[in-house]
């Protein structure tokens, strides 16, 4: 079976002239949307040949059904035997149930719905949906989906969610929006990922709106309230998560940010990539003005993102609340992210003592949380990770210790962990170090200097790690003198 994608849109950039020829053109051109209703010949030739043979039956299936619609069921079901043994084990020996379906969920009653909301979408953006909807009984692996090229959706009538007229229809504007959206332009294509988080956040953006309060955020989104509001609480750790992953070229990936059924991180919902989509379509029509929503149908999905801002909103966050603290240069390097009520810290060390300060080829990666209210206050003790990766390190798997507070100035706080005999030390200035003692008396903050020039002694029992910026600030200042 060929594996559906949901509909990812492409953009590139057009001149204003070209912008305003194409919507022109569309709102004319009203006949883009055409419906075909495979559920209705299923039914149709399942229930006139449920008695007759399954050699009869199949040669009816195959010449009425599959081969008029075959690029559509290849796509979403498979070849002539797939759907030929779907319709004799599935559909027939419960035709009854799929009979009453049919009753409860009336395509007509669909149709009028359906070009209804395509009025309304049209009427609202300006712009007309273009594409195929094919409505099916099949195996229930999508509810409502759309194929990779951007203009093939379709409905399975068999999923549980699709029993219900109102759920149907209630889900149009989003799907249409991807049908506007991917008609205007044409997408990146090395740049997958974007494309579908804007994607997806744009068409729940705009649905909302239409919707004008009769869905909820968390509604238009398929989460409950409580995925939405853990969503919204972690907001910024989110949007961070795509920082240095948005540009690749890995439609795996940008497949996964879709998928309901695929959690990058288990206090998420599935398909995390529609609430980052949506949170940085907001941040745009923040700075952009309120009907700016509408110059997203013409923008590559990297430029709304860059218009956004959402990375230097995020960090100016950050700094406003570690603003005057010891962590505001950590936070400036972005080496501690602020959730909402906490601090996440990833500090990278280079396993190299005090000399040169060239990087070896492998990496020494502390990594914690701690509590944050309105102040920040370092407590007395905290669970961290410690793993080491890259070269020469066949297993890369953490070690977890405890440090505790050994002292706390003005400009610095020191930590020891007794498992690992080692110092974390924090300097207001952007210091950051990682040193190996066998006591926790050993390194104190006020002879810090006397460490440094004991660690470089043949035969100390002391190694000092700094972190990777302190590092490049050592490199640039002896380039300058």
């Amino acid at each position: 079976m060929k594996k559906i994608v949901a509909i990812i849109v492409l953009l590139t950039i057009v001149s204003c002239n070209e912008t305003t020829k194409k919507k022109k053109e569309s709102v004319k051109d009203k006949s883009e949307l055409k419906i075909y209703n495979v559920s209705q010949a299923q039914l149709k030739f399942a229930n006139q040949y449920k008695n007759d043979s399954e050699a009869i039956r199949n040669k009816i299936f195959i010449d009425s059904i599959f081969k008029p619609y075959q690029y559509f069921i290849e796509g979403y079901m498979g070849k002539e035997k797939d759907f030929t043994d779907w319709m004799n084990n599935q559909i027939i020996p419960n035709l009854d149930h799929y009979n009453k379906l049919a009753e409860k969920v009336n395509l007509s009653r669909i149709k009028s719905s359906f070009d209804e909301k395509a009025n309304e979408i049209a009427a609202f953006t300006g712009l007309i949906p273009k594409g195929d909807w094919f409505f099916i009984y099949g195996p229930s692996w999508v509810d409502m989906g759309g194929f990779s090229d951007n203009k093939t959706m379709l409905v399975d009538l068999a999923h549980e969610q699709m029993n219900d007229l109102n759920t149907i229809t209630s889900t149009f504007p989003h799907e249409f929006n991807h049908q506007i959206y991917g008609n205007t332009l044409n997408f990146d294509k090395k740049t997958p990922i974007i494309n579908r988080i804007i994607d997806e956040g744009f068409a729940v953006y705009v649905s909302h709106k239409i919707h004008a309060g009769k869905k909820s955020i968390a509604e238009e989104l398929n989460y409950t309230e409580e995925e939405y509001k853990v969503c919204e609480q972690n907001k910024d750790e989110l949007i961070s998560f795509i920082k240095d992953i948005y540009l690749k070229n890995d439609e795996n990936l940008a497949e996964d940010f879709a998928d309901r059924g695929v959690k990058l991180n288990e206090k998420f919902p599935g398909a995390i990539g529609y609430f980052i989509g949506l949170k940085i379509v907001e941040e745009y029509v923040k700075l952009n003005g309120p009907d700016s929503w509408k110059d997203i149908y013409f923008l590559k999905p990297a430029e709304v993102l860059e218009k956004s801002k959402v990375f230097e909103k995020i960090k100016l966050n950050q700094n406003k609340v570690l603003k005057g603290t010891i962590l505001e240069k950590l936070a400036e390097e972005e080496f501690v992210i602020k959730n909402k009520d906490s601090l996440e810290f990833n500090l990278p060390f280079n396993l190299h003592s005090l000399d040169c300060g060239a990087p070896d080829c492998y990496t020494s990666t502390v990594f914690f949380k701690i509590k944050i209210s309105d102040s920040l206050v370092f407590p007395k003790e905290f669970p961290f990770s410690f793993q080491e990766s890259g070269c020469h390190v066949k297993d890369s798997t953490q070690i977890k210790s405890v440090f505790r507070k050994v002292e706390e100035t003005n400009d610095f706080v020191n930590y020891y962990s007794k498992k690992r005999k080692s110092n974390l030390i924090i300097g207001r200035a952007g210091e950051l170090y990682y040193i190996l003692s066998s006591d926790s008396n050993n390194v104190k903050i006020q002879n810090l200097e006397k460490q440094f020039d004991h660690a470089e002694q043949e035969n100390s029992k002391t190694e000092i790690y700094k972190n990777f910026i302190m590092n490049r600030n050592f490199l640039m200042s002896n380039a300058e003198n």
